[in-house]
């Protein structure tokens, strides 16, 4: 689970909930108290199991990174700037762990760290959009 602001500056922020039971991706809006809106669910095939938010691409809206563990996929989710998002995904021969964000060079866009840990590998999924 996550917590970013999906809507943007001066909206409420979103929770980002994994369903690993299920296959999906949920997102609500956090309205305070013990109030919260139903943004959407997103389904990934099989079992994703973490993610975290980010900016991948150059418009600056939040992302989600979401990793799946029987596909070995990485699933990068780009933010339109009002809470909702359009999945592409990464495979891989191995497995992949949980993903990290970060900006590793200058920029706006951050990069993703995984880790597979069947092959000790660290991988970087260096972005293209700077």
């Amino acid at each position: 689970m996550v917590v970013a602001r999906f809507a943007g500056p001066g909206n409420p922020p979103g929770i980002a909930i994994v369903h690993s039971n299920n296959g999906f991706v949920t997102t609500v809006a956090y309205l305070g108290g013990d109030n919260f809106y139903f943004l959407n669910d997103y389904h990934t095939p099989d079992t994703p199991f973490d993610l975290v938010p980010g900016v991948f691409t150059s418009s600056g809206n939040i992302d989600l990174a979401v990793s799946e563990s029987t596909l070995r996929i990485e699933y990068i989710g780009y933010g339109d700037g009002n809470g909702n998002f359009n999945f592409t995904q990464i495979g891989f021969e191995n497995g992949v762990g949980s993903p990290v964000a970060g900006r590793l060079r200058p920029g706006v866009a951050q990069d993703i760290v995984l880790v597979q840990p069947l092959n000790n590998t660290l991988m970087l999924l260096l972005n293209k959009n700077p």
